[in-house]
């Protein structure tokens, strides 16, 4: 009777548990369509199957231990929080990668007192992370993750760790085995110097190695004054090695862009000498620093011991960059002149407010975060206002500026979308912020270059209104003159008081006079300062230099300005191998219509080149031919204008050469041999018999010391010698085989000392001249 009731309890036990555990399973079922349950005589089972993560959950216990042990059981299986606490994570040998954030148990620290053992004694309460990327924001609280990480596989398998926000100060990591060991400790953050990281890289980083069926718990105790971002990913060891060499070919072009903005900036800030685009370069400079500060690169590559500067640079660099927009901004805009007379003086507040860059270090970093962002939001919305009030006001040069600020936000505002995950997380998201602050800074660059364009059409409309207006008193004054003329001889009786009128207008000639010789002497300076703008456009001759083994350009315009030019660029092929471009042009016309021709020919060159990544020579060509004649409408208004060119390609690597001509021929001299090749009988633009033509590509190898020539045809066409005739290219080709072995300044000065004496100070230059001359 004893054993029958002892046996009825039992049961009764066993199906009570039971039935509990399936309500208990049904409503995880519910919350995580993934779990399921089974049921033995020998034990219960409640397991979670997810192929996505990999995540398995078990718990086991034999019937004896339940009926021992059924009030504890009953507690952990009602604590929903604790079972869903203790999810592990079952790591897929054929998954390169997991998001752990969804993993991962946070349990928040407001005294900074928990220790490792306080957690291992069961006294902190972790709660299960559901957000996809966990951010507190400016906060002193200390945050420990917990992480079950359980390895299935028959063999121990690498994985690496990695925090994917970089700039946190302190993480410090633990590595508890099954029995409640710690068999690994780690420091990172920045906080430390950078040579004192385990993996060498811009983000925190810690290699684990998990034995075959072993699970491992990892403890991260963060510590920030910075955002408190908790983006663990957990990556094997191949796949880590190409996400990061993907992520520096990104980086390392946000870096090339911005150099080049700068560069670029730079040399025309110091031809026009602008204080506009000083503060602009600024600008540009320190938000790619801040952009470099925020992913790490900057704490790797550019100052990885300065350990105080980095976790200080932020407040600094964010209002030292604004101030620089701002500033930039009023200069661009030309806010002093704006209808709305209080946005100049807002914006001085704004710039002025900026200026405690200066004392910002020495705020406490929080304090001095949120100080540089609200003053930096501010001054981006009023920037963003002047841009659009300039715009409705008219101001052309405000169109590119607006675009440029708002793409900028638009990037901001993704970025934002993604954390927040309305919008998914991917390469393009999660680089927003970087490729919103390149493009801003590319059209900011394309803005000052239109404003320049605008500066220089007024110019030349009053250049034209000054000639008509010149015109029109010239005509006037001839009317004047024989009017006067006609009155003396019909009025000689009246001579005297006639002599009085002569008298007056002759001190009004004289007036006028001088006002048309100021206007000259006007004229002759926006000219001057075209040459200067037209000289910084050329490529530095040392530039060139560098990268080949000796040359010369021996450039003589005939007037101030030139149709002649020279273009230069050193460039990296899809093989990464340096590619050296050099083009010699002739344009049409002289003075200051060959100064326009030769601008546009400079700017397509440059668009063709570096934004179309184009280096195949005779497509070069083609698209500047369609360049041209897209630009100054040719097929509407039957404008003829074009140029002659040649134009190389040397590739070092394979000791080869590429060589395309419209019009003008490629001489060069190989093993004490010239050779001549001559151009396609097409120019670029102007006039065309056929609609459509392709340029020839001649290859040629350089792999014997080459010397090669390209010129314009203005040192062939000179007049001069006893009979005032050409110099004929036969003699010109005859010249340059006989000095083509001397060094290439002494070739220089041969050239000129031969056209000075065939000149005979006699003969004016007739046309612009260019002599290209190269060794390889």
């Amino acid at each position: 009777m004893l054993n029958s009731s002892r046996w009825l309890f039992q049961l009764i036990n066993h199906l009570s548990l039971a039935i509990f555990l399936c309500v208990d399973s049904t409503i995880l079922t519910k919350r995580h369509p993934v779990f399921t349950m089974r049921y033995d005589k020998n034990f219960i089972q409640l397991k979670s199957v997810s192929h996505s993560t990999c995540a398995l959950l078990t718990t086991t216990y034999t019937i004896r231990k339940i009926m021992k042990q059924h009030f504890l059981l009953l507690l952990l299986f009602v604590s929903c929080g604790d079972v869903q606490a203790q999810l592990r994570l079952s790591l897929n040998p054929a998954q390169n990668q997991y998001t752990l954030s969804q993993h991962i148990g946070i349990f928040a620290d407001s005294t900074g007192t928990y220790s490792l053992q306080d957690l291992l004694a069961g006294k902190a309460h972790f709660t299960i992370n559901t957000n996809p990327q966990p951010n507190f924001g400016l906060t002193n609280t200390t945050y420990w993750v917990r992480l079950n990480l359980y390895n299935p596989d028959d063999k121990p398998v690498q994985w690496m760790i990695e925090n994917g926000y970089p700039i946190t100060h302190y993480i410090d990591l633990f590595v508890v085995d099954q029995n409640q060991q710690v068999i690994f400790k780690a420091k990172g953050g920045s906080k430390y110097p950078f040579e004192q990281r385990l993996v060498k890289y811009r983000k925190n980083v810690f290699p684990t190695l998990i034995p075959a069926h072993t699970q491992y718990t990892y403890f991260f105790r963060l510590q920030s004054q910075t955002s408190m971002q908790i983006l663990l990913t957990a990556w094997q060891p191949v796949a880590f090695a190409e996400n990061t060499n993907n992520e520096l070919y990104f980086w390392g072009g946000y870096v090339g862009i911005i150099l080049a903005v700068i560069l670029y900036n730079m040399f025309v800030a110091m031809s026009l000498k602008s204080i506009s685009y000083a503060y602009y370069i600024v600008y540009v400079g320190c938000f790619g620093l801040i952009q470099l500060s925020l992913q790490g690169l900057a704490y790797q590559y550019l100052w990885p011991n300065a350990v105080w500067w980095t976790n200080h640079c932020m407040p600094f660099l964010m209002l030292l960059s604004t101030f620089a927009s701002v500033a930039f901004t009023q200069g661009f805009l030309l806010t002093q002149t704006s209808q709305a007379k209080w946005l100049h003086k807002v914006l001085n507040i704004a710039k002025y407010a900026n200026l405690s860059f200066v004392v910002i270090l020495l705020l406490p970093y929080q304090i001095a975060l949120k100080i540089s962002a609200l003053i930096s939001v501010i001054s981006l919305i009023l920037m963003l206002a002047a841009g659009v009030i300039r715009l409705l006001e008219n101001y052309r040069p405000a169109r590119y500026f607006c675009i440029a600020w708002f793409t900028f936000v638009l990037g901001a505002i993704i970025l934002i979308l993604k954390n927040f995950g309305v919008l998914p997380t991917n390469f393009f998201t999660s680089h927003t912020a970087a490729i919103g602050s390149a493009l801003e800074a590319i059209l900011l660059s394309v803005a000052l270059a239109d404003k320049l364009k605008v500066l220089t059409q007024e110019r030349d409309e009053a250049h034209r209104e000054t000639l008509k207006v010149q015109k029109q008193i010239n005509e006037d004054l001839e009317d004047k003159v024989k009017l006067r003329t006609r009155e003396i001889a019909e009025k000689n009786a009246e001579l005297i008081t006639q002599n009085e009128e002569i008298t007056a207008q002759r001190d009004l000639l004289d007036e006028q006079k001088t006002a048309i010789e100021d206007q000259h002497i006007q004229i002759t300076s926006s000219i001057n300062y075209a040459q200067k703008i037209q000289q910084a456009m050329l490529p530095d001759i040392q530039e060139i230099k560098e990268n080949f083994a000796d040359c010369f350009v021996l450039y003589k315009p005939r007037d101030t300005v030139s149709g002649d030019f020279y273009w230069f660029t050193r460039v990296e092929t899809h093989q990464r191998q340096p590619l050296l471009i050099l083009a010699a042009a002739d344009c049409t016309g002289h003075g200051v219509p060959g100064g326009f021709m030769s601008m546009i020919g400079n700017e397509l060159l440059t668009e063709i080149v570096y934004q179309r990544k184009e280096y195949q020579p005779d497509l070069i060509l083609q698209e500047l031919d369609l360049g041209i004649r897209r630009v100054l409408k040719q097929k509407e208004t039957g404008n003829r204008d074009g140029m002659d060119l040649t134009i190389v390609t040397v590739d070092p690597h394979t000791q080869t050469m590429r060589f395309s001509g419209a019009q003008n021929p490629l001489v060069y001299v190989q093993n004490s041999e010239m050779r001549v090749i001559k151009g396609d009988k097409i120019p670029v633009g102007g006039a065309r018999l056929k609609k459509e033509h392709r340029y020839t590509c001649h290859t040629i190898d350089i792999a014997s010391p080459t010397t090669l020539y390209m010129y314009s045809d203005g040192y062939q066409d000179q007049f001069g010698g006893a009979e005032g005739r050409k110099f004929m290219s036969r003699r010109f080709r005859e010249l340059l085989y006989s000095i083509h072995q001397k060094p290439m300044l002494q070739q220089q000065q041969i050239l000129e000392q031969q056209l000075a004496d065939w000149q005979q100070h006699q003969h004016k230059q007739v046309d612009d001249i260019l002599i290209t001359g190269v060794r390889v």
